[in-house]
């Protein structure tokens, strides 16, 4: 059998539905990973982003860095040939990367975030 997925489809699908609990578990085995190797590599990428200097970057910065690394990787290969364009060095701003919503649940003062 060349293709278990396929297979489990067709099963499901049958016009009896006698084994259509048996197919929807079948299906769900197979979506699970094989092991924890990427988790573990993400959970690596988080630990040498967010280090003790860097401790108080926000989630949506860490997810951010993540998936960017992750995209050049995929379509690059490796970062280093990425090209920073100005549009994107000109969104990197403390306006942008620290927005005062956030700034003012964090307990930080406004004059903070803008001096940095």
């Amino acid at each position: 059998m060349k293709e278990p997925d396929k297979f489990w489809i067709q099963i499901k699908h049958l016009e009896s539905g006698q084994f259509y609990e048996l197919a929807i578990f079948a299906l769900s085995a197979m979506s699970l990973p094989h092991s924890n190797a990427c988790c573990e590599r993400i959970f690596s990428k988080v630990n040498r982003i967010k280090t003790k200097s860097r401790n108080k970057l926000i989630t949506d910065t860490v997810a951010a860095t993540i998936m960017t690394s992750e995209c050049i990787k995929i379509k690059e290969g490796c970062c280093y040939n990425f090209v920073l364009r100005k549009e994107m060095f000109d969104m990197m701003t403390s306006k942008n990367l620290y927005p005062k919503d956030l700034v003012s649940t964090c307990g930080i003062e406004d004059s903070v975030v803008d001096e940095v």
